[in-house]
């Protein structure tokens, strides 16, 4: 690495040796190369601190240095590299955050997985252009800075030990789309300034209080994990007993009002249907029948077919009475009339004594007349 950096690179604007297998540290002659805007030597094994001489390179845009084994603290010299729009530091770096002020054009910072301690600088909130903050995972004490008048897009402050309460003025602009505020020791009721965020996770605090609908309707609510003292039951929001008596009809009632609604107007019409192809069959049936008792309309062979399924064939129930020559039958016809029959037993037929007897008998019967009362 030294070697290489011996060859004559007065003009070299970009240097990117991301992405290798270089070690041992960095040569102090880097910092010389004045005209570099862009220098990269993430996911390496550089090792020892990062030199001072770094702090030359005033016209550099982007330093990337994450992902290797550097040790010590940040350069108390990079605050001189104020054209820079991004540095990336993620390493065991340590240190305070102190060091950046006075590079007004970062639009992305990040020393995350470091041990950077002490508190997050209000210097921060002064930088106009920052877009991307990540300070997760070090070792940051104190309260949240006010970030109101920044246009972040994504901010990163978990795994720390912040603490104190989330002031109301923290970040207001609309259009941030992410912070993340989880594993800290942060107290206090939830700003209802935060629903303006596009996503917060406060998850693994200490916060307390009532979950406001601002915040409550907006995000997922895993994002109030491990708040043990959060009150998600709001006896004194009826807003958000209004949500979950809404989201309780909806999940729950709605279905079984349509399925029961569903089920009822299928049976109605089942059963409307059942009750019309009943009524058709009777009235289909009565016109072949006609009138058993008028000679006009007797057929006989509908006649039997009748009485065949009154008695479902001559049954023993529909039998009323056994006589010496047949057994009498009573059956009700398609309609509606009731009728004795009398069905005469084939053996008792065959003797000449016995047919006799049933013939006169049914002589005598045609010379009663029949009343109706």
């Amino acid at each position: 690495m030294p070697s290489a950096l011996t060859i004559n690179v007065t003009h070299l604007q970009q240097l990117d040796l991301s992405g290798n297998k270089f070690g041992g540290a960095i040569p102090s002659s880097l910092g010389f190369i004045t005209t570099l805007r862009y220098l990269n030597l993430s996911s390496n094994m550089f090792i020892g601190e990062i030199p001072s001489s770094i702090s030359n390179l005033e016209r550099l845009d982007i330093l990337d240095f994450s992902h290797n084994q550097f040790i010590g603290l940040i350069p108390q010299d990079i605050g001189k590299l104020t054209s820079s729009e991004a540095l990336n530091l993620t390493n065991n770096l340590s240190g305070l955050i102190s060091v950046i002020k006075g590079i007004t054009y970062l639009r992305s910072f990040n020393i995350s997985k470091n041990n950077i301690y002490g508190i997050i600088p209000r210097e921060i909130g002064d930088l106009l252009y920052l877009e991307n903050l990540d300070l997760s995972q070090n070792k940051l004490v104190a309260s949240l800075p006010n970030l109101q008048s920044l246009k972040l897009l994504v901010a990163n402050f978990s795994h720390n030990m912040i603490s104190g309460e989330i002031p109301p003025s923290f970040c207001t602009y609309q259009h941030m789309s992410r912070i993340d505020l989880s594993y800290n020791n942060i107290t206090g009721n939830i700003p209802k300034e935060l629903g303006q965020l596009e996503f917060i996770n406060l998850s693994y605090n200490s916060l307390n209080g009532h979950v406001l609908k601002e915040v409550y309707y907006k995000f997922p609510h895993d994002i109030l994990n491990g708040n043990k003292e959060l009150l998600l039951g709001l006896e004194k929001n009826h807003y958000f007993s209004n949500h979950i008596n809404i989201h309780y009809h909806m999940k729950i009632i709605l279905p079984m009002t349509i399925f029961l609604v569903i089920l009822f107007t299928f049976g109605f019409f089942l059963f409307r249907s059942l009750e019309k192809n009943k009524i058709t069959k009777v009235e289909i049936r009565a016109p072949n029948n006609g009138d058993l008792f008028s000679i006009w309309n007797f057929d006989g062979k509908i006649a039997y077919e009748d009485i065949i399924e009154a008695t479902e064939d001559f049954d023993i129930r529909y039998c009323i009475g056994i006589g010496a020559y047949g057994s009498v039958y009573r059956a009700q016809l398609c309609s509606g009339k009731i009728v004795a029959l009398k069905k005469l037993h084939k053996k008792e037929y065959e003797n000449p004594s016995f047919a006799r007897s049933f013939h006169n008998e049914v002589k005598l019967m045609t010379k009663i007349d029949i009343v109706t009362l």
